[in-house]
This record gives C-alpha cells, structure tokens and sequence, in this order.
C-alpha cells in the first residue's frame, strides 16, 4: 500500500507525540492554498461521520446561490441551522467551510435586523454580490425592521386609534401577526417583514416608546399596554377617565 510506512509510524507514536505531530501540521497547512485545505478537511474528517452537518452547509449553501447572501439570522429564521447555535460556532463551523470553498465572501455593510445590537450583524454574499438587504429595489409596504418608526406612526394612527380597537386590542396569540400580515392598501401588503420575533421587537423597541408620547397628547391612548407580541386593553385611566 503506498505510504504503507508512513502509516505504519503513525501508529507506533504516542498520544502525546500524535497530539504534537498534528499541531505542528496545522501551523505549517495554514499557509497551503484552499484547495488542499479543503481535501485535508475532508480526510479528517470523513463526511460519513459529519453528514448532519454536511446537510446544514449544503443548506447554506443553497441559500447563498438562490438569494444571494446570508446572515446568522436568516440561517436561523430558515432553519438551516439550529435555532440555538452561538455566533462563535456560526463561524467555525459554517462560515469558515463556505469562505475556503469560495461560495461567499464578507460584506463591508452590516446589517440590523431584529434583536440585533451594537455594530449589526455580519453580512456574507456570493462573491461580487450587492445583497438584496441593501437592494434600493422599490419593496410594497413598509419593514418592520429598516422602517421600524414608520411601521410605529401607521400603526398607532391609522389602526390604534380606531374605537373598535380600543375595545379590542389584539390580546390573542397571534393575532397581531395575522393582522400585520393581512393588512392591505390599494392591494399591497402595508408591513413586510413579519415574523413574532420581529413583532416583538418592533413593539418593545419602537411602538412602546413612540405610544407612551401619544398617550400624553391624547389620553384616549391609555387604554394600551404593550407586552410581548400582544397590545392589551384596560378601560383603567382610559376611555372611562
């Protein structure tokens, strides 16, 4: 067999010899191209052993070629991913594969979705790629995420603010969402980018503030108390003051 010998060494060392042997061996493949990388990963690790995994980047993968980007968040939001995996192994495990192989590179724009803080979130696109996040492509309606504030006023004036709802609210599980989703105007969706996760931050961050000042310029507003993804009603320091 060839490098019979070489085989046969190996399995006369030590653990301990093993463990510096291959030590030493990554300091020195770390500077070899992506293409040996690649063949050296799959050695190693035999895909039989890593099929799951395989599938998640197969997963990716698909989703990079057909929209041309990908985010820690809409991994998670397609489930291509589990929905508790850390930002840290994202990148190990995910990122890293997809960045050898050439199938996407780091965008110089951050994007900030739902839930996300700070700087934003990284953005990795199909080499040469302008992400349709930063598209300026004319979109029906508008974002509960990129027009958080608009979202807010439309919602507050022009749905809030009617008697029916003061009655109502939107106190079932659910039922916001649906509403978001199926609210029209002139036969175009009015809010896109609805999820739960994204109702829920839109409200906490966005409608809750800018309702605490409505209900100081009109007290009929009390009537509403933001929390979670419901707007609850009491009749308490409301409509019955």
């Amino acid at each position: 067999m060839k490098h019979q010998e070489t085989l046969d060494t190996l399995a006369e060392m030590s653990d301990e010899d093993l463990i510096v042997l291959f030590e030493r061996l990554s300091v020195h493949v770390s500077g070899r191209d992506r293409s040996f990388r690649s063949a050296l990963r799959s050695a190693l690790f035999p895909q039989k052993r890593l099929r799951k995994h395989q599938d998640k980047i197969g997963g990716c993968r698909a989703f990079v070629a057909q929209h041309g980007f990908i985010t820690l968040h809409h991994a998670k939001e397609n489930k291509l991913i589990d929905a508790n995996t850390a930002s840290a192994t994202w990148l190990r495990c995910f990122i890293r594969p997809l960045l050898e192989e050439g199938v996407i590179e780091e965008y110089g724009q951050r994007w900030k979705g739902p839930n996300t803080r700070g700087t934003g979130m990284k953005v990795y696109t199909r080499p040469g790629t302008t992400p349709s996040l930063f598209s300026t492509q004319h979109l029906p309606g508008f974002s509960l995420i990129t027009d958080a504030s608009r979202c807010a006023k439309v919602f507050i004036e022009q749905v809030l603010s009617k008697p029916n709802r003061m009655r109502k609210g939107f106190i079932k599980d659910g039922e916001l969402e649906m509403f978001l989703v199926n609210a029209k105007s002139g036969g175009e969706s009015v809010f896109r980018d609805v999820s739960d996760e994204t109702i829920r931050d839109w409200l906490e961050s966005t409608v809750k503030p800018m309702l605490t000042e409505k209900k100081d310029e009109d007290p009929k507003f009390r009537v509403y108390h933001v929390h979670g993804a419901k707007v609850s009603v009491s009749m308490v320091g409301g409509l019955n003051e």
